[in-house]
């Protein structure tokens, strides 16, 4: 077997690993408070301490912080054992720093602006939900196979 063709089975496995992970963060872990708050708009960092309004963005930013860091957790993982098995240590490494980054995008898109921007600049109408959630998870999955393709990058390079 050839390294080009070693590569891309590693890549497949470590997008299997990832999509796998997405769908237990996103749709196992994920709970009906992270769900409700995450993309709930904010009114702002200015506000008065105390204030109901400055309640409100508090606990959005906590439902899309422990979202981001319980979907990473379960996309890192497998991600970080794949790339152990391929590369050991090195490939923990680097799987994990995969990891941190997905975490940080994926707290953006979870906000949804994000998607609801693509969509209308796409011709989609953002309130139709059940397509929203469908450019989401493709977003996401791009995403991972990004990673996955990174990974194997760094280690093969």
């Amino acid at each position: 077997m050839t390294i080009g063709m070693q590569a891309v089975l590693m890549w497949a496995a470590l997008f299997v690993a990832g999509f796998l992970g997405h769908l237990v963060g996103d749709y196992l872990i994920q709970n009906n408070w992270m769900a409700q708050n995450k993309a709930r708009p904010l009114h702002g960092f200015s506000l008065w301490p105390g204030s109901t309004a400055a309640q409100e963005d508090d606990e959005t930013l906590a439902a899309i912080t422990a979202h981001a860091i319980t979907w990473a957790v379960a996309v890192t993982m497998p991600l970080m054992v794949m790339a152990r098995l391929a590369w050991g240590l090195p490939g923990m490494r680097a799987a994990f720093i995969a990891g941190l980054i997905l975490m940080v995008i994926h707290w953006i898109q979870d906000r949804r602006w994000p998607i609801q921007w693509f969509m209308r600049v796409t011709g989609k109408d953002p309130s139709v939900v059940w397509l929203l959630i469908v450019v989401d998870i493709v977003w996401h999955l791009l995403q991972i196979a990004g990673a996955a393709a990174w990974i194997v990058w760094r280690m093969t390079a």
